[in-house]
């Protein structure tokens, strides 16, 4: 009864799948938030098109995002030519 929250490693989940039931009469609204990123960057394409990403600090500094950490903010400038 009540509310669940979890956060789970797509490597644990994938082992050994969670499943979530509704034991209960009544029914439920259930709401589920993935988040996922590659391991490495995926290179700029686009079918015919070229494009470039540069990444910046929020004070306007470039910023390396290899050493991104959760939660901190970037502006990214997208420079696509056909």
């Amino acid at each position: 009864a009540g509310a669940y929250s979890d956060q789970i490693a797509g490597s644990d989940i994938a082992d050994s799948p969670l499943t979530v039931a509704n034991t209960g009469s009544n029914p439920l609204q259930a709401v589920v938030t993935t988040v996922a990123s590659p391991i490495q960057p995926l290179p700029a394409s686009g079918d015919g098109f070229t494009i470039g990403r540069t990444y910046y600090k929020l004070d306007g500094t470039e910023a390396n995002v290899t050493q991104a950490t959760q939660n901190e903010r970037y502006v990214v400038v997208l420079s696509i030519y056909e």
